[in-house]
């Protein structure tokens, strides 16, 4: 029935409290998960009068306003109307004919019936069904909005409704009682504590929050785990909080802090707690309403034992008194944060068992949604005295085993208390024996790798398959022979100029046969090779020079001076002649060094971590065992040398005779250039970058790159939509792997099927490798559950070169394996899924992955500030209009941001060049005295002079810049990459290009010319080129034609 009336039927109205709000803005974006539409079902002894029940019903309408209230959503400003005379929506229904079977089955069947059908707001939000069951035998069924009541009104409804009906059958008299307080009331609190500028800024401090990792939005309908807690324990848990001196809500409150500590792995825990913001005036105990609030609450576990956080608990839920009016949806404005993660519920309505009539009740049951995540709703039974938690899961985040485990967390933590509550937290594995049994099986990945150090499983090779191709680069093919050849004569060189084992020997080349040669080169003379990118700025090389103590660079003759000058290092040329064919015989150990990479280091000194040539062994023997390369696959080498997937890449296809085939320098941004090679040499197997990965597949070459059997990702998270299109585009198999630059490349792998959903996991580990998660304490985190991934075994890196504290302080002792064995901290926040996969679940710290490259925010920092005229600067990464990921600097400078990106470029490479410096008057500060990073503005991708482009080639190649960067204009003047571009978009833009113009630029030409006038004129030539006829180049001398022809390919 619609009771939306004229003025005169309407007795009163008002606001809308912020939390109803709220719960009816949920229920309307979600009507699928009946968010806040609770249904109860009571189960009563009692005789069947309906005159008289209803009779009550109308006493009980015109006694409280709330039963005749709707909502009147239509105005800008909701508002609650009370309605003078409304009709109670009470149906009757007559089971006592069906077996106690059937009935219940109709019971189900209105449960269900209720959720679906949910609630016309212009229309009373509340229905109430009898269900007659036989003599004296009934069932109360209430459906309501939980926007009109809390679970405390609830209980005052229902204990009077069955008082005055127990006392009309009697006395056929209701009596008299005033009316209570009306809602209203609560409403004008709520608006006064908005205005509290002491409130206020208490919330502030909350700014800084880290919340729960799962955080986000209700999609699915949640999953409902309960955990009866004896009335034995119970009873113990009451006298452990009486003697204590806390309420049974603030024991409780610790209990799921404590699980919530578990779940993220972090002492520093945040959730939110229900309150009741009932107004302090008299009888506002019997009014009927939402008084409910939810606020967040941080606890700091660190140091405490259980007493002292019982002790920490009560004061906080006192503390939260004078706050409990300031509604929860004003706090997430205030902090920017979304506090919807987990919530924690505690209601104890001893009123159910005092409503003085004859009826009794028997059970019942409670079907809810609440918008929150995780629910942990803990009740007190008002007949027996035992405890209930129920535990409510969004199941597309928890898997459908986390409620047990988390119940059983629980009862860890129960039991731990009760055994002595003087205990410190941090001493305490609540993790489940079963449990820390199915971790530990995990890591059963021994296994016995028989192989020769690395250059003598090469030459092994050689021997096995000396005429097949080894090597293609370009028109240059060399057989396993002649690469052997040529890498003996150069290793011969180096042990003649003091080359050894743990010697390191620079490597400066572009990707081509010569780096091949030299890798296996330095290997055979028993050094270990350290890449220096040729692109790099001189002042970056000459960093990695010293720190790394390199004293002998291998490069091609003449490209490598000025990095050498002024150093005292030997500069060997990659093809001078020299040395001899025969293999050196170089003893080596299996500690002995392979490689040594450098990575982006936060104290603005890049690190240079050391890899054995047994954790390399390891990684490569684990890959040949999955994998099975032959001498019929073909491996494409185009990860450049200083990221380490490019070191199997150049080893593993020469241990096993297959071919390796080098892309072009800078032939990995061109997808053109990629599928034709692919296609011309048969590439079998090769490795992408998500991101890579994706541009690839947009492009139309990969459909004909049938020869691909294998494709491997590492380097970034990968999503299931790629893991769709991968397939749905003709992929055959796609794995993605994980591991840091510290343990030997990969540590984990997983294959990604086509079949699957949800989040992509890293995978297991590999053989000889152990992977635990861990809190801060190093305690074990249960399954599903978020903690620190650490690593051990075979894999890991002998440290990082020249820094023994940085070394300690990441690669630590291992309180789980052999004495003498180490862990690494690698800082990701992962967690282990029931299979004994592993989930990446973001970082500890502020790293970041940006295409595959890892980068240390605070190492552009230091370098920024380290210039004079910066005071103080911050690099974060942020998302662009596309989802694009790009680093920002901002800089509290008189610079401008041209000088700030040229001295940047001095000493960073290109990649860690930030695509946007933001300059600053002062650094934003939250109420802490902290940086506040929700203050600091977006950038803004336009340069700072405009030219409009001029000819016909500048308009149209502007307008393809504006589209991918996601401008308005673009002068002629700008810097494709200073303006948000990045390799992918680069990709996109020859793309463009190549519609647009019908040309073929390459991508070098991007990257030399990054300006918007030089590509036009690059294009220019390239259609005036095109142009030349043979008619017209007949009609000059053959200097002229050679000089023209010449001279525009230069250009």
């Amino acid at each position: 029935m619609n009771h939306q009336k004229s003025p005169a039927a309407i007795e009163d109205c008002y606001p809308l409290s912020l939390l109803q709000q709220g719960m009816i803005f949920h229920g309307l974006q979600h009507p699928h998960l009946s968010l806040y539409h609770d249904v109860l079902l009571y189960r009563l002894n009692l005789s069947w009068h309906e005159t008289a029940f209803r009779a009550v019903l109308d006493h009980l309408m015109a006694r409280h306003a709330m039963l005749r209230t709707l909502f009147n959503l239509q105005q800008q400003r909701p508002l609650q109307l009370v309605l003078k005379l409304a009709e109670a929506p009470l149906s009757v229904q007559d089971l006592s004919t069906l077996s106690e079977e059937q009935a219940t089955q109709r019971l189900d069947e209105w449960v269900q019936q209720q959720k679906t059908a949910g609630f016309d707001f212009a229309a009373l939000p509340w229905r109430m069904c009898v269900h007659l069951l036989g003599a004296d035998k009934l069932v109360l069924g209430l459906s309501f909005h939980h926007a009109l009541w809390d679970g405390w009104s609830l209980a005052n409804l229902v204990n009077e409704l069955l008082t005055l009906y127990g006392q009309y059958c009697r006395t056929g008299q209701l009596g008299s009682m005033p009316p209570p307080p009306q809602y209203k009331h609560f409403i004008l609190c709520e608006q006064k504590a908005l205005t509290d500028s002491v409130q206020q800024a208490h919330w502030q401090r909350f700014a800084d929050a880290a919340l729960p990792w799962w955080s986000g939005k209700r999609e699915r309908s949640s999953a409902q785990h309960l955990l009866q807690i004896s009335q034995g324990q119970s009873e113990q848990l009451v006298a452990l909080a009486a003697a204590l001196r806390v309420q049974e809500k603030s024991l409780w409150h610790a209990v799921y802090l404590l699980l919530l500590s578990q779940l993220c792995g972090t002492d520093d825990v945040v959730g939110s707690v229900v309150v009741h913001g009932r107004p302090e005036i008299v009888d506002s105990d019997k009014t009927i309403g939402l008084f409910l609030n939810t606020l967040p609450v941080r606890m700091q576990l660190s140091g405490l034992t259980f007493a002292q956080l019982l002790q920490s608990c009560e004061r906080q839920l006192g503390e939260l008194q004078w706050l409990k009016h300031f509604p929860l949806a004003a706090v997430q404005q205030q902090t920017g944060l979304d506090f919807s993660a987990s919530m924690f519920n505690y209601t104890h309505f001893h009123v159910y068992g005092e409503h003085g009539s004859d009826a009794v009740m028997a059970g019942g049951s409670t079907f809810e949604e609440t918008n929150y995540q995780l629910a942990f709703q803990l009740a007190r039974a008002h007949h027996s005295g035992s405890y209930q938690l129920h535990l409510c899961l969004d199941p597309a985040v928890f898997d459908h085993g986390m409620g047990q485990r988390l119940l059983g967390c629980v009862t860890q933590i129960l039991t731990a208390m009760l055994a002595d509550a003087n205990q410190r937290l941090d001493r305490v594995v609540l993790v489940e024996q079963v449990q820390l049994q199915q971790l530990a099986a995990f890591n059963q990945t021994a296994v016995n790798v028989e192989r020769p150090a690395l250059a003598q499983w090469f030459e092994q090779q050689v021997r096995q398959t000396p005429t097949a191709i080894a090597l293609v680069s370009a028109a240059q093919r060399l057989d396993y022979a002649e690469l052997n050849r040529r890498a003996n004569r150069l290793a011969h060189r180096l042990i003649a100029v003091g080359v050894g084992p743990d010697v390191p020997v620079g490597l400066c080349l572009e990707r081509s046969v010569e780096m091949s040669v030299a890798v296996w080169a330095i290997l055979k003379a028993g050094g270990y090779y350290v890449p220096l990118e040729p692109s790099y700025p001189v002042e970056r090389l000459h960093q990695l020079i010293r720190s790394s103590n390199i004293a002998v660079v291998v490069a091609a003759a003449g490209a490598c001076d000025i990095v050498t000058m002024p150093l005292s290092v030997q500069l060997l040329d990659v093809q001078a002649a020299g040395g001899t064919d025969e293999n050196p015989v170089v003893p080596l150990s299996g500690d002995n060094l392979a490689y040594l990479l450098y990575t982006s280091g936060s104290t603005g000194q890049p690190k240079g971590v050391a890899i054995s040539q047994t954790a390399l062994l390891n990684r490569l023997d684990w890959m040949q065992r999955q994998y099975q390369l032959t001498a019929a696959d073909a491996v494409l080498q185009k990860t450049p040398f200083s990221f380490d997937v490019s070191v199997w890449e150049l080893l593993w296809p020469h241990l096993c005779g297959a071919r390796l085939v080098m892309a072009r320098p800078q032939g990995h941004l061109d997808p053109d250039y990629m599928a034709a090679t692919i296609r011309a040499e048969q590439i079998s197997l090769l490795h992408f970058v998500p991101s890579m990965l994706q541009a690839f597949l947009q492009h139309n070459g990969w459909q004909h790159c049938d020869s691909v059997r294998q494709v491997i990702c590492s380097g970034e998270a990968l999503n299931r939509a790629l893991v769709s299109d991968f397939y749905a585009k003709g992929g055959r198999r796609l794995d993605n792997l994980y591991g840091p630059t510290e343990a030997a490349i990969d540590v984990t792998a997983q294959h990604c099927a086509a079949a699957e959903q949800g989040a992509v996991a890293i995978g297991k580990a590999i053989q000889n490798v152990a992977l635990y998660i861990v809190d801060e304490h190093l305690r074990p985190c249960p399954l599903g559950c978020s903690g620190e991934l650490l690593i051990a075994g075979l894999s890991l890196a002998r440290g990082y070169v020249g820094q023994g504290a940085r070394t300690a302080e990441c690669f630590i002792p291992n309180p789980y394996g052999e004495p003498g064995s180490r862990l690494y901290r690698t800082g990701d926040l992962a967690c282990y899924l029931p299979d004994g996969s592993i989930r990446f679940m973001g970082r500890l710290d502020q790293q970041i992955k940006l295409r595959g490259m890892r980068i240390e925010p605070a190492e552009i920092e230091v370098v920024l500030c380290s210039m004079p005229a910066v005071t103080a600067a911050v690099v974060l990464v942020s998302k662009d209009a596309d989802a694009e990921l790009k680093l920002i600097a901002y800089v509290v400078s008189q610079l401008t941001e041209s000088q700030l990106r040229s001295a940047l470029a001095v000493q960073l490479p290109a990649y860690m060049v930030p695509a946007a410096i933001v300059r600053l008057d002062a650094m934003p500060l939250n109420a802490n005295g902290k940086l506040d990073r929700k203050a600091l503005p977006a950038p803004v991708w336009s340069p700072q002079v405009y030219q409009a482009p001029q000819s016909d080639i500048e308009q149209r190649l502007a307008q393809a810049w504006a589209a991918l960067l996601q401008l308005p204009q673009v002068s002629r003047l700008g810097h494709f990459f200073e303006l948000g571009g990045h390799s992918l978009l680069s990709i996109q833009l020859l793309s463009r290009i190549r519609l647009l113009f019908k040309v073929e630029l390459s991508i070098d030409i991007l990257f030399s010319k990054p300006r918007l006038y030089q590509q036009a004129q690059a294009i220019e030539r390239l259609l005036l080129l095109d142009g030349l006829d043979d008619q017209l180049l007949e009609t000059m001398s053959e200097a002229q034609a050679a000089a023209l022809l010449e001279q525009l390919q230069a250009d």
